[in-house]
């Protein structure tokens, strides 16, 4: 969410993180043991299962739906890029890939347009992959490393449909790989920013009290940092 919460509120990362010590208080100890507790226990879970063979007759069906994960990408970047196209043409605003990127580049939804329409076919999807990384540097190279951190997930996509219509096996596995990575580190990220930038969500809260859930600001924030650190690890 505090990746998120930029499309949504005025922040400003040019303001100091809080400091580590107001951080590293004692509630920030007792989620992260309870954390490590958690995942370590899904950890021992997953290795009886897997070294049981107990769901190996299962993970032998999923694997035939490799091909449709790739359909799935690929039709999930065509329709959001797409999404971004049309966008520019009834609003007349363009961003590189989220609504807090923005950009007066006018070449931005033409590409936009072309990575849309290059997953109709396996043999140019690699273009809208290319593309990815082409608006990921762009977009840092306009607001800086820091900010687009945030959104590491997109590389890897990015590489995903560059690598999924490959002949290696080896490509495609890494394809699988590096998209997880990215995915993980993302959601790492975007709990190390809600420890760091906890006031950035509070213009949210004060509009939508309901979020916290009966919770202070403080441990929402904490806690929900503390279940994006869970997830990638699980």
């Amino acid at each position: 969410m505090q990746a998120h919460v930029k499309w949504f509120v005025e922040y400003d990362i040019t303001k100091p993180p809080m400091p580590i010590g107001e951080v590293l208080n004692g509630m920030f100890v007792q989620m992260f043991l309870v954390s490590v507790v958690g995942v370590y226990l899904f950890f021992l879970a997953d290795r009886y299962i897997y070294e049981g063979g107990y769901l190996a007759e299962f993970d032998k069906k999923l694997k035939l739906f490799d091909n449709l994960a790739k359909a799935i990408m690929r039709a999930a970047a065509g329709i959001f890029f797409l999404s971004l196209f049309i966008w520019y043409l009834v609003y007349g605003t363009t961003f590189f890939l989220t609504p807090e990127l923005k950009t007066s580049a006018g070449y931005v939804p033409w590409i936009h347009l072309l990575m849309a329409l290059s997953v109709l076919s396996c043999r140019t999807t690699p273009i809208t992959g290319i593309g990815i990384f082409f608006m990921y540097v762009a977009a840092a190279l306009d607001y800086g490393i820091f900010h687009v951190l945030d959104y590491m997930i997109f590389l890897g996509i990015g590489y995903y449909l560059m690598t999924a219509n490959s002949n290696s096996k080896s490509l495609i596995k890494s394809g699988f790989v590096v998209l997880f990575a990215c995915t993980g580190l993302t959601l790492i990220w975007a709990s190390v920013e809600k420890f760091a930038y906890p006031e950035w969500t509070n213009p949210l809260f004060e509009k939508t009290p309901q979020m916290l859930m009966g919770m202070s600001a403080k441990r929402f924030m904490m806690v929900s940092g503390f279940i994006e650190i869970f997830a990638t690890f699980i």
